[in-house]
């Protein structure tokens, strides 16, 4: 189970979050881990992945499953819509 999870900052003033990223996509694959240790090592404390479609939100779950600072959006990106809608009635 995900929820619920707490996140604790360590600053009570300020915290670096990044709100819109897409550790999903295939550029991250050879280096995924090695982007998220550079990001938290530089004072991040969170990310919210971003689901554009079905599968790229499967995989942000996933991702978020591991970290307990990372977390995701599921759903899909507007200009890819009508095509995943016309994927999923064809089921």
């Amino acid at each position: 189970m995900i929820w619920p999870r707490r996140l604790i900052f360590k600053s009570q003033t300020k915290a670096m979050i990044d709100i819109h990223a897409h550790l999903d996509f295939e550029n991250f694959e050879k280096d995924l881990d090695q982007v998220i240790g550079r990001f938290f090592a530089q004072g991040g404390e969170a990310i919210i992945n971003i689901g554009t479609d079905p599968e790229r939100s499967q995989r942000g779950l996933e991702i978020a499953q591991k970290h307990p600072a990372i977390f995701c959006s599921v759903g899909c990106h507007p200009h890819w819509a009508e095509e995943i809608f016309k994927k999923r009635q064809g089921r």
